[in-house]
């Protein structure tokens, strides 16, 4: 999901999911399985939030 925070109240809205395969095997999982290279970016830019503290999910070397 993003958050837009354009316009006078600030609204998440929810995003399509994207599966990214550990292998270098592209599209292994439709169009948006980006692979090595998408789990990458994925950690690179993640911010844990409320979700991932609520589904209880560890910390994985994204940023906090």
């Amino acid at each position: 999901g993003i958050l837009n925070e354009e316009g006078r109240y600030p609204k998440f809205e929810l995003t399509d999911p994207a599966i990214c395969s550990k292998d270098k095997k592209k599209y292994r999982y439709g169009n948006a399985d980006m692979g090595p290279r998408g789990i990458r970016n994925f950690c690179r830019t993640h911010k844990c939030n409320d979700f991932c503290k609520g589904l209880g999910l560890p910390h994985f070397g994204c940023k906090k």
